[in-house]
């Protein structure tokens, strides 16, 4: 599947396929061991591959700005110099701060849940560019855009219509692929 004119066959598409895995997996992800595998796989086969059988949940997109509720103005108890209007429109200073706090944690928040969300599109980029370059066009036609090309498709919609449309097992090619997967779960009770 690397020759662009060679036609996938199940063995290749194994290979691939787990050649992605092992990609998706050392891509860095701070807070998962697994990291991106369950970008690629389905949730069956990333529950049962972690230590607590949970499912991969992707980021969300933080969007552009953080979003957090103020805390409501409240009248502040002045001297009684002042005006009764003014000390209704006045918030206290501990309002003040308390608001600023909150404006500075979600700020920070959002930071942290953009650039998680910024390592996630660049991951599905890489693996999904590792398959687009490994794949002749004509297997995954119907994921590409004549204006932007690939990036309608996440890595694991390309796989699993590059399993369901070309992954077909003939007689000869079985004794092989249950050898290769033997080999593969073998090598991966190793880690």
């Amino acid at each position: 599947m690397n020759e662009p004119s060679a036609e996938p066959n199940p063995l290749a598409i194994i290979k691939v396929t787990k050649h992605l895995q092992s990609c998706a997996i050392s891509i860095p992800k701070s807070n998962d061991d697994l990291r991106y595998l369950g970008a690629i796989v389905s949730n069956n086969v990333y529950q049962k591959c972690n230590a607590n059988n949970a499912s991969y949940t992707p980021p969300n997109d933080p969007g552009r700005s953080p979003v957090y509720s103020a805390p409501e103005p409240t009248q502040a108890p002045g001297p009684s110099t002042r005006s009764e209007t003014e000390a209704t429109t006045q918030p206290s200073p501990s309002i003040i701060t308390n608001s600023l706090l909150m404006h500075q944690t979600a700020m920070k928040q959002h930071e942290g849940e953009k650039a998680e969300w910024i390592s996630y599109k660049a991951a599905l980029t890489a693996l999904r560019n590792l398959i687009t370059n490994n794949i002749d066009d004509m297997y995954i036609a119907s994921f590409n855009n004549a204006v932007t090309g690939f990036t309608r498709g996440t890595p694991k919609a390309l796989l699993d219509h590059i399993n369901s449309t070309d992954a077909t097992v003939t007689k000869h090619q079985f004794p092989y692929i249950c050898t290769y997967i033997a080999l593969l779960q073998n090598h991966l009770r190793h880690y």
